[in-house]
């Protein structure tokens, strides 16, 4: 029985599946018919849930680079904030704003635009410069900040980059 981390709400998916490369990821999206993906489970509510199957991106590699010159990291989308804070501290960073407990993913919280401090203080997605995601075809596909098409042309930060690899 797979729950959320306070184990009052049960999901009803077929199967979790737990990737260990992107890789793998590519595959079993584009070889599943339903799929959505499933972060922490910190959630209250079912919103995660389907009736394919779901997929957790904590197996992939926790991938934390810095970019001193740049002033941006590249992580790994199963990445923790408590996996990555301290690396970021030791390069001599800090994100704006963090999210309320150490074993929330930095991807979830990206996506569903969580752990805000409203309009001067962004939520995580804010800082997002770029990210890689994962078609319904298993492409892998880069979406940067301004690029023509992208959901968010501008922002006030620009700080760091998310990608599962």
């Amino acid at each position: 029985m797979l729950t959320n981390w306070a184990g009052n709400v049960v999901f009803g998916a077929r199967q979790l599946h737990r990737p260990r490369s992107v890789g793998e990821l590519q595959e079993l999206v584009a070889g599943t018919g339903r799929i959505r993906a499933l972060g922490t489970g910190h959630s209250f509510s079912r919103v995660a849930d389907t009736t394919g199957d779901l997929v957790s991106l904590a197996g992939l590699p926790p991938l934390v680079e810095v970019d001193a010159h740049s002033a941006t990291a590249t992580v790994g989308g199963g990445l923790r904030y408590g996996e990555f804070t301290g690396a970021l501290q030791a390069a001599g960073f800090a994100l704006p704003n963090l999210g309320s407990l150490p074993h929330i993913a930095l991807a979830g919280a990206a996506a569903t635009g969580t752990h805000g401090s409203g309009d001067g203080n962004g939520a995580l997605a804010t800082a997002v410069a770029a990210v890689e995601v994962v078609g319904a075809d298993g492409e892998l596909r880069t979406v940067r900040r301004g690029d023509p098409g992208s959901p968010a042309r501008s922002s006030r930060w620009a700080g760091w980059a998310s990608s599962p690899r």
